[in-house]
């Protein structure tokens, strides 16, 4: 993910429960005229948004992302949480550290997919934070884990809240570039563990976010492939449709994939990314 246009920055910070937080920061070789922070999907990491990172340190804007507890780099059982609060904590802890290092810099806030819930809940619950939200395909209807397995983690949450078990998410829904699935299949970082508690506190969030749509103070973009077959479109109408905020952009790619940064339409969605950030500093 590294490139010859940012300096990489690596480090971590203790989160909720003494766990340790991987975080990295992509700077622009210019000064930089804006902050994005990254909220990553589930099982995903903060090493797979390279695209992004391009285009955006091309435009002088930095980059920090972290990887969740039970995630990537950071500790914790993979997949676990014990609450929703623990990710928007984490969250505050990496926004301050970058804000402590660009004290005077617009903050915008990206999240894709399950960080797109945690997105738009950090936008509703501390607005003042951030000059904008980004959510690329956001999590807020759950198709790819079947309602089965969901009725399922509801029971177990209540008896064994941290017991394993395995997302089923398919790969191959990820984008329609072969390169891409076959990575990630093959990327040591990535997983596909979940569990009960993980899988209700999302849920709790998903609808939350869902319901206070109209609550929200903030710039808002929205991206999402036409043909996603992770989270379907309808997800992102939704909560477009519950915004009153008169600030608001939907964006929808014909036969787009799941990972916006990483389909065959990359270039173009990222650009337009970077564009609406130029245009909210």
């Amino acid at each position: 993910m590294h490139n010859k246009l940012s300096k990489h920055l690596e480090g971590q910070f203790i989160g909720a429960g003494d766990l340790p937080i991987y975080y990295q920061a992509f700077l622009p070789a210019q000064e930089p005229r804006a902050i994005l922070m990254v909220c990553h999907g589930l099982g995903d990491h903060s090493g797979r948004y390279g695209n992004l990172v391009r285009v955006l340190n091309s435009h002088d804007i930095a980059i920090y992302a972290h990887d969740y507890r039970g995630h990537g780099r950071s500790g914790g059982q993979r997949g676990h949480i014990q609450s929703w609060d623990e990710l928007l904590s984490d969250l505050k802890m990496i926004h301050n550290q970058a804000r402590v290092n660009h004290p005077d810099l617009p903050c915008f806030l990206f999240g894709h997919s399950l960080g797109g819930v945690l997105a738009l809940d950090a936008a509703l619950s501390n607005p003042s934070a951030y000059q904008g939200v980004i959510a690329s395909a956001p999590a807020l209807i759950q198709t790819a884990i079947s309602p089965g397995k969901i009725h399922l983690s509801k029971i177990l949450g209540r008896f064994f809240p941290n017991i394993s078990m395995r997302s089923g998410l398919d790969p191959a829904g990820l984008s329609r570039d072969p390169q891409v699935v076959q990575d990630y299949r093959q990327d040591p970082l990535v997983h596909d563990r979940g569990t009960p508690r993980l899988a209700v506190e999302s849920l709790a969030a998903q609808e939350r976010v869902l319901a206070n749509g109209h609550l929200l103070e903030i710039p808002l973009l929205l991206i999402h492939g036409q043909a996603d077959p992770l989270i379907p479109l309808t997800a992102s109408r939704l909560f477009f449709q519950q915004v009153t905020h008169p600030d608001k952009t939907l964006l929808e790619y014909p036969e787009g994939y799941h990972e916006s940064h990483n389909d065959w339409h990359w270039e173009k969605a990222m650009k337009d990314l970077a564009d609406w950030i130029v245009a909210h500093m």
